[in-house]
């Protein structure tokens, strides 16, 4: 897949959620859980050091992403 391909096909998922031009992280969690047909829970993370970048994990289980 090149550059141009891999563009369109993250933009044809993006436009797939529906989501208005200005969103919340709340927004975006509830499309993508809808999509999936599951919730989305979100932890807090504790890391070593502090970082300055969004930092994560994820994890699937048959009812739910964590």
């Amino acid at each position: 897949m090149d550059f141009e391909q891999l563009r369109a096909a993250c933009e044809a998922r993006v436009e797939a959620l529906r989501l208005p031009h200005r969103f919340s992280t709340r927004d975006l969690r509830d499309a993508v859980a809808e999509q999936r047909g599951r919730p989305i829970i979100l932890r807090p993370l504790s890391t070593l050091g502090t970082l300055d970048a969004p930092c994560g994990i994820r994890l699937e289980t048959p009812d739910a992403d964590l």
